[in-house]
């Protein structure tokens, strides 16, 4: 049995598995998770693995303090933040999104692919 964990604060949802408590990341190639779709594919009412919206957003205090930090920090300093972010939001959507992001791409035009073949 599994069962689906929502992270209130950013809204992913993560596969759990009941009998040990694993999370299961949302990655085609892991044998853990394709058992949870074989798994899921089976039962009467799916479990719903989409993300939601986050149901609470950081508090105004948080980004307050977060705009400071980022006013005192040079245009250099700003722009490697900026790059790692993108970075980050990227192997994120890989993982959660991987249609939305190739289709991204595709409308750059850049020739990547990511997902590998079956």
């Amino acid at each position: 049995m599994y069962s689906i964990h929502i992270d209130e604060r950013t809204g992913n949802a993560t596969v759990v598995r009941d009998r040990d408590g694993a999370r299961i990341p949302q990655d085609f190639r892991n044998l853990d998770y394709a058992e949870f779709l074989h798994w899921n594919s089976q039962q009467a009412e799916p479990l719903d693995v989409t993300n939601r919206t986050p149901v609470r957003p950081p508090p105004p205090r948080t980004r307050s303090v977060i705009r400071q930090a980022i006013a005192g920090m040079t245009q250099t300093q700003q722009n490697q933040l900026r790059n790692e972010l993108v970075i980050e939001q990227l192997l994120d959507m890989s993982q959660d999104e991987p249609d939305r992001l190739q289709a991204i791409m595709n409308r750059l035009g850049l020739n990547v692919t990511i997902r590998e073949a079956p």
